[in-house]
Parts: C-alpha cells; sequence; structure tokens
C-alpha cells in the first residue's frame, strides 16, 4: 500500500469510526438502522429494519470485494479487536484465495473465493464472469447462502487478487484497521503474545490456545513437582502455563492457535450449486 492509499484509508477509517460511534454510516450519513430500498449502501450489512435478502443485489458494482471485507472488519474490530476475524491461512482450503468469515455481534459474515471463481465459470449459466461468493448469518441461522448469488469482482479486486496471488514479487495485503488473526499469530508477533496474555477465565471467551510441549534436555530428568507447581501457579494467578514454563531447565515450544472465542471458517463445498 503506496503512502497515498495508508493516508486515504486513515481518513475514510476515522470518519467510519466517528459516525460508527454515533450509530450513523459514514458513507450515506444515515442511521444505521435505516433503510431505503432505493439507496443502497454498505451499511446494509448490518441488516437494518425491513432489509432482505433480494435487497442485497443492489449493492453489486457499487462495492466490490475489498470494499465489503473491509467494511465487515472495520465493524467487527470495534466490537473484539482480532478476535472476530478468522482469515487464517492455515484454516484456509487450498483451493480458496478468499476464505475468510467475520462476526460482530449476532451477525456472521463469510467471503469465499477460487480460482475457477476469478476466472468464471465457462460451462454455466450462471457465474461464467469473474466472481465471489458470500455468505450472511443472523444468530446462527441462514440469511444469505454462498450459492444464493455470484458477485461480480471489480476491475480493481481483479488485478489486486493478481498481484497478491502472484509469486514473482511476493505481495502481502493487509486489511489497515481490519486486521485479524492472520495477522495476530504471524512469527514476529507470537512471543508478545505469549509474554502478554492472561488465562481466560472461560475458555470459550478465550482469543489463543496455547499448546507447550516441555521435553528435558539431552541427558536431563524433569521434575514432576515443578511442573505441577507451575500448573497450580497458572491457576492461582492467570498467568499462561506457556509463560511459566520458561522457567524450567528444559526444552520449551509453545504452539499459539485460534482459541475458542474465534468464528470457525464457513466452509463453502465445491459443489455444482456452489458455482
Amino acid at each position: 500500500m503506496s503512502e497515498q492509499e495508508m493516508k486515504r484509508t486513515d481518513e475514510l477509517y476515522n470518519a467510519f469510526k466517528e459516525h460508527f460511534s454515533k450509530g450513523s454510516c459514514y458513507k450515506c450519513g444515515s442511521s444505521l438502522k435505516a433503510f431505503s430500498s432505493k439507496k443502497p449502501c454498505i451499511h446494509w450489512f448490518l441488516r437494518p429494519k425491513d432489509f432482505k435478502k433480494k435487497h442485497f443485489k443492489s449493492l453489486f458494482g457499487l462495492y466490490g470485494y475489498f470494499q465489503m471485507e473491509a467494511f465487515a472488519r472495520w465493524v467487527a474490530n470495534q466490537d473484539d479487536p482480532v478476535t472476530n476475524i478468522n482469515d487464517l491461512d492455515m484454516e484456509k482450503s487450498e483451493k480458496k484465495i478468499i476464505e475468510t468469515t467475520i462476526k460482530y455481534k449476532h451477525i456472521e459474515w463469510s467471503f469465499s473465493c477460487s480460482n475457477s471463481d476469478i476466472e468464471g465459470h465457462v460451462n454455466s449459466q450462471q457465474g461464467n464472469f469473474p466472481h465471489f461468493h458470500f455468505q450472511m448469518r443472523l444468530d446462527n441461522k441462514p440469511f444469505i447462502n454462498y450459492k444464493d448469488f455470484h458477485i461480480p469482482l471489480k476491475d480493481e479486486d481483479i488485478w489486486k487478487l493478481a498481484m497478491i496471488n502472484q509469486t514473482e514479487i511476493p505481495i502481502e495485503h493487509h486489511f489497515r484497521y481490519g486486521e485479524g488473526m492472520q495477522s495476530a499469530l504471524s512469527d514476529d508477533t507470537l512471543e508478545f503474545l505469549i509474554d502478554n496474555s492472561e488465562k481466560a477465565e472461560n475458555e470459550s471467551e478465550a482469543t489463543y490456545k496455547f499448546n507447550t510441549i516441555v521435553t528435558a534436555k539431552q541427558g536431563q530428568t524433569i521434575s514432576g513437582d515443578d511442573i505441577a507447581d507451575l500448573i497450580e501457579e497458572s491457576k492461582r494467578t492467570g498467568t499462561p502455563f506457556a509463560k511459566l514454563a520458561h522457567r524450567l531447565v528444559a526444552n520449551v515450544q509453545t504452539i499459539v492457535k485460534a482459541g475458542d472465542a474465534v468464528p470457525e471458517l464457513a466452509k463453502r463445498t465445491s459443489t455444482k450449486k456452489n458455482k
């Protein structure tokens, strides 16, 4: 992202955040609860009263993939930064270029796109143009399904996706102010997470899950009492065992994964109905 693009994104995000805190839309200026079928707007993602699935198509052409997902990410991060966005590469299907699930309160949005979606399904009556798929859940109940729409990719979307997925000059794309779990679990942040995390009282509310493996150094043994003492201290103080384990004279390896509070990726099965 160029300096000019970052400046523009900063301006848009600041406007979004100011309006959102007041319950209004930074795009149209209306209340986030307002709906008019004659005035399509990105804040329809929040499902204002009277907005129905049939109205979603009115957003096509006005907003592309990157604009839609950026808005969803910005909204989600107003509630619980990072935790609400599952964009983990390790969980993404190898066949998908885009596979993200984002949650905000009772709403869940998912985006999906494969190479064949970008190319367009040549022999299909529907989706024979570059497109992506979208799913929306309300209170875990279907509102919009992946198979319902083939959402056109804008020229800008196609160009950006081509740049991100080419291998000659590696390019990493980040949603500025819309960072999710992929950014949080990068190699650069793991040590920070271990040192600064606290143990969640309820595992269902945990953003991260630490799996710590302790093995004895060559020619040495590990005291079971020492490990038991650290486990007890972890329970008493709320300090993750992963952080305390480094006191042991042993080999310690911690694998950090997404916790139970992170939404599960909503998979799109490879069937003709989903093309």
